[in-house]
């Protein structure tokens, strides 16, 4: 945009000038400087948007992803105290292999 800004410009000095030379108080500065007054003001106002879109976005998840590592935390600790284990069973299952197994210990389905 920038680069679009000068070529405009070097163009209308080019076109209005006899000697591409521009006054202090000629119309092209003060349009220079207003473009340049435009420029800078959307410069910080995308900035301002970005800031406001990555706070609200990218660290709400991250925010998410943090309770969530809590609440698993939380679950296999649960696991490992032995707590409402469902991934280990808290009674001994008797396997063929088991050195006292017998064969009344298991039913037949």
């Amino acid at each position: 945009m920038h680069s679009i800004w000068h070529s405009i410009i070097s163009v209308i000095i080019y076109e209005h000038t006899p000697d591409f030379r521009v006054a202090k108080n000629s119309w092209i500065a003060y349009l220079d400087r207003g473009a340049l007054g435009v420029f800078v003001s959307l410069f910080i106002m995308i900035h301002v948007a970005m800031i406001i879109w990555l706070y609200r976005v990218p660290l709400k998840h991250r925010k998410q992803m943090k309770q969530k590592d809590y609440q698993y935390r939380i679950l296999m600790l649960e696991k490992m105290n032995g707590n409402d284990n469902r991934s280990f069973p808290t009674t001994e299952e008797k396997t063929v292999y088991d050195r006292n197994y017998t064969s009344r210990d298991f039913t037949i389905i």
